[in-house]
């Protein structure tokens, strides 16, 4: 790639004595992220990190992760944000405890879906319809981006690191694979999106049938509001 002016968001690449030579009998993967080029000058080789940044002053600013970065109509969106905004739009959210992430159609439209764990007093509780339509309207408004679907967690259930850190990419794989142990769910399915399909009224998991879960996520049909399609 070309080398950024100042200010522009690109991915970071870095070299150094500190950078390793490779992977380990890896030839494929080490060239392609230990043997960048850039384009402009040909200087090189560089680690392309994976990560998203710019330079202001003097000083790195890293803004994300280039395969947890959603495009969706044409735009680039931060996962973060959107992550932040749906806790803020209704009281059972856990803070901190949410993840979003986009998955294609199978005609490459891209569909926004939103997990989040609940707090333990409200699970028992939960409005589904009454929730989507909240966050769908907040991530709309903040946004411009209608929600497909909203996958609601029981506490400690989100895919994290040992440290804390949200795996988004293991959540948006294991909501392809339809693994999230699902409290409930409201919108499209993973299946529903890869097929094109609109889906309808959406209603709770009870995860007391856990034994049962796989088929009745299934069986659980997903709707979306007429003001988003």
């Amino acid at each position: 790639g070309n080398t950024l002016q100042e200010g522009h968001v690109g991915e970071i690449w870095a070299k150094g004595s500190s950078v390793a030579q490779g992977y380990w009998q890896r030839q494929k993967q080490t060239n392609d992220t230990f043997a960048a080029y850039t384009t402009d000058t040909h200087e090189g080789p560089y680690l392309k990190t994976g990560d998203l940044g710019f330079l202001m002053d003097g000083a790195l600013y890293v803004t994300g992760r280039l395969k947890e970065l959603m495009i969706i109509r044409g735009q680039n969106h931060y996962p973060q944000d959107v992550e932040k905004t749906a806790q803020k739009a209704h009281v059972a959210f856990r803070p901190g405890c949410g993840i979003a992430f986009s998955v294609s159609k199978r005609l490459g439209e891209e569909h926004l879906v939103v997990v989040q764990e609940v707090r333990q007093r409200y699970r028992n509780n939960l409005d589904v319809e009454s929730i989507f339509k909240s966050v769908s309207k907040a991530v709309t408004a903040a946004h411009g981006l209608p929600l497909s679907t909203l996958v609601l967690l029981d506490p400690g259930r989100l895919p994290k690191t040992s440290s804390g850190k949200l795996q988004r990419t293991q959540c948006k794989q294991r909501f392809v694979d339809e693994g999230l142990p699902m409290l409930a769910m409201s919108g499209l399915s993973a299946a529903d999106i890869n097929n094109g399909q609109l889906g309808q009224e959406g209603e709770a998991v009870d995860k007391g049938d856990e034994e049962d879960l796989g088929s009745i996520e299934r069986k659980v049909a997903q709707w979306t509001s007429e003001w988003i399609a």
